[in-house]
């Protein structure tokens, strides 16, 4: 409505459109681009249109063809952008609206294996190539990150299908990602095939350390892999143990998977990431942002996660936490912020 709105009437257009920040989109109809280039001091975009539920499956996802081809076009029409969601929304009825993400209900993204629309993989890998020709030409800032394309987070979309990963080749999609995706995104992402433990899974057949070097080579590659925030990025993506304790019952210990430990260890010694320069207290900071425990009066850490850490040079120290050896471990199992492993 507020585009369509802004074709019509002069004074929104002159009084109200400059001062639009945010955007949400509820029909591919609405993703046009001559009302949306009125638009450009939007800095964050909410594509609710790409999926839905399927009316007649339960829990499955269709993707929505119109949305997939409009999609690119439109956002490119945003010199602002700093974030767009691509999705769906959840109705509200749905077992699904219990969940909530930041205080709001869970967003939908699309998921290779819960989406049932004929030819699903192959539109959303041409919408994958899309977005990357877009950061490659620049129509798409690099500081733009596009939540549920592939978000180098917990969420898994794109799922690159190469089998003959770890033989030293790689898909030309996985490596255009590697070269267009902005920075802060690729610094998350992870290999396909890692173990299922890991919080965030593997999308690309590219390695870790083939990705590094690929954006070693890039503007402002080698001063964010030396970054101590690139280091404090991975902090993060830490995941609580649950442990029936000998001495102290049921607790909860901070650990990492490995593939986020590997990444750790090729910036400080690959990349010349000072650790020392974070301090203690965004250590811990960093270690329980996705959790709700950052008050809480003990801090447990697996001992062997302690032991690594402060090999990479982190300021981190036994009187913050009470270090668990697996002598005291009765029974665990992990989950990360997001759920259960």
């Amino acid at each position: 409505d507020v585009l369509s709105l802004s074709a019509v009437n002069q004074t929104f257009l002159r009084k109200v459109s400059p001062r639009v920040q945010r955007l949400c989109v509820l029909h591919p109809n609405e993703l046009h681009v001559i009302p949306a280039r009125r638009y450009y001091s939007v800095n964050s975009i909410y594509v609710y249109c790409l999926v839905q539920f399927d009316d007649e499956e339960e829990d499955c996802l269709t993707l929505e063809p119109d949305a997939v081809i409009r999609l690119v076009p439109f956002l490119e029409r945003f010199p602002n952008l700093e974030y767009a969601f691509v999705g769906g929304m959840c109705d509200v009825s749905h077992d699904y609206a219990s969940w909530e993400v930041d205080g709001r209900d869970l967003d939908l993204r699309y998921g290779p294996s819960e989406c049932i629309t004929d030819g699903h993989e192959v539109m959303f890998l041409g919408l994958v190539r899309a977005v990357c020709g877009a950061y490659l030409s620049g129509s798409l800032p690099q500081n733009a990150t596009l939540d549920g394309i592939i978000s180098g987070s917990q969420w898994r979309q794109f799922c690159c299908d190469y089998e003959h990963i770890g033989n030293g080749s790689y898909c030309n999609t996985c490596m255009q990602v590697c070269r267009s995706y902005p920075l802060h995104t690729l610094l998350a992402m992870t290999r396909k095939g890692q173990p299922k433990e890991s919080m965030y899974y593997g999308n690309i057949c590219v390695s870790d350390k083939t990705r590094f070097e690929i954006m070693s080579r890039r503007r402002g590659g080698t001063e964010l892999l030396a970054s101590p925030l690139s280091l404090a990025t991975l902090l993060e993506y830490t995941c609580n143990e649950r442990i029936e304790d000998k001495e102290e019952g049921t607790i909860f210990a901070k650990t990492f998977p490995e593939d986020v430990l590997t990444k750790m260890r090729l910036l400080c010694q690959d990349y010349g990431c000072d650790a020392k320069k974070l301090t203690r207290q965004e250590i811990i900071d960093c270690m329980f942002s996705h959790f709700s425990d950052t008050t809480a009066e003990k801090r447990y850490i697996m001992q062997d996660i302690f032991i690594y850490l402060k090999s990479l040079g982190l300021d981190i120290h036994e009187e913050d936490w009470v270090v668990i050896d697996e002598s005291r471990i009765g029974s665990s199992f992990c989950f990360n912020a997001f759920g259960l492993f």
